[in-house]
């Protein structure tokens, strides 16, 4: 981990994640992961794997602590560390299931929009970022796109709104502001509409710093 983000292949935000995982790893484990990885036991892996299950841990912290050990294993066959990887071949420890039922997301309908953009022009709604949320709403963009957002990027001119980067967080889990957007295709020109204009005009600095 140190390695990728020191040569910039992982950034912070990647290597904090990396390193939340590996600690949950650590605390969950029992004395087998002070050991050589060639002293670890198939069966060490699936108790553990096992007691994560039965906390009742989501699928997708599973699935995480698994990518990371399973990687592990692979590393250590290639160079030659273990002769065995106990997740190769139709036979090799496979990604535990959750026992807690996953949410389903609803999205949106038509008729919920319309409510949540009337309450946020009302007068009933009193609290700070009323402006962040209808340029998100109105642009399609990212609450860490908007928040990015500075005062070269907003042409009024050509009536475009440059997203050129996104809020990021560091080492230590504090927001900072990147230097790109999520993705590469997340780098584009948004046209403004008759809603967005206004909000970006009534903004008096508070978000475009």
């Amino acid at each position: 981990m140190e390695q990728k983000n020191n040569n910039g292949t992982n950034n912070d935000s990647t290597y904090r994640t990396y390193n939340e995982i590996l600690n949950r790893i650590k605390r969950n484990a029992g004395d087998w992961l002070e050991q050589p990885i060639n002293k670890i036991t198939r069966k060490e892996i699936e108790d553990f794997f096992n007691y994560e299950r039965e906390k009742g841990y989501a699928q997708n912290t599973l699935k995480k602590d698994y990518q990371m050990i399973k990687q592990a294993f692979g590393i250590a066959l290639e160079r030659k560390y273990i002769q065995e990887d106990f997740f190769i071949g139709y036979y090799g420890i496979k990604q535990p299931k959750s026992i807690k039922k996953t949410k389903k997301v609803k999205a949106f309908e038509y008729a919920d929009c319309i409510r949540l953009l009337k309450y946020l022009y009302s007068k009933e709604f009193k609290y700070s970022h009323r402006d962040e949320y209808l340029i998100s709403i109105h642009c399609g963009l990212r609450i860490g796109e908007v928040l990015a957002l500075e005062k070269q990027d907003i042409d009024f001119e050509k009536g475009l709104i440059h997203v050129k980067r996104t809020t990021t967080s560091d080492k230590d889990g504090h927001i900072i502001l990147g230097n790109h957007t999520k993705t590469p295709s997340g780098e584009r020109d948004i046209p403004m509409n008759e809603l967005t204009r206004p909000v970006l005009s009534n903004t008096n600095g508070i978000i475009l710093q």
